[in-house]
């Protein structure tokens, strides 16, 4: 009877019926709790990533639950439990709870650098990224190459340009719950 309770940013929290040892009976020896990107079934449970933190075992017929940490934003997940008795059997795959954690918030990108740049002369331009959870990884998804002695690193185009050319790029910015945004 596994249920999605609730969900946060980066989370979803879980509760079910502990099973006994032997069906309704005793004290089952371990869960074996995972969630993945895609339905779980038996043919792909070794796939799933096995859950952190998973609480022992109580007595059959008591309540469990647990909170799924760490995952990305705004994305659906799957997830199952098997559980193993005194006799290291393990159950076959419980139902399977689908659960989406909530929106990403909105990461905002200021403009990007537009002052020329002048040949032979330093050059240093940065951008703005507001919102979402830092820290933030930028790639450059369109504009390679960049113009010689020119180059995009963090929120940063800096060098000194080796050449006279336009020069337009879009950028990828991406921060570490998942949220992400794209900017010309």
């Amino acid at each position: 009877d596994l249920r999605s309770v609730s969900s946060t940013l980066t989370g979803v929290d879980l509760s079910w019926t502990a099973p006994g040892d032997d069906g309704h009976a005793g004290t089952a020896t371990a869960y074996d709790i995972r969630v993945s990107n895609a339905p779980i079934k038996e043919s792909n449970w070794a796939a799933a990533m096995q859950v952190d933190g998973q609480p022992a075992p109580g007595n059959a017929g008591t309540p469990e639950s647990l909170s799924v940490s760490g995952l990305l934003c705004g994305r659906s997940y799957y997830i199952g439990i098997k559980t193993t008795d005194d006799s290291a059997n393990a159950s076959p795959l419980s139902n399977v709870v689908r659960k989406r954690t909530l929106a990403c918030p909105k990461l905002l990108v200021s403009s990007l650098p537009e002052n020329q740049a002048v040949v032979g002369m330093a050059y240093n331009q940065s951008f703005n990224i507001r919102g979402g959870v830092g820290p933030y990884t930028v790639q450059l998804v369109r504009g390679l190459p960049e113009p010689a002695g020119l180059s995009l690193a963090g929120q940063t185009v800096s060098g000194t340009p080796g050449e006279a050319r336009m020069w337009r790029f879009r950028v990828l910015v991406t921060d570490q719950i998942g949220a992400s945004a794209r900017k010309s």
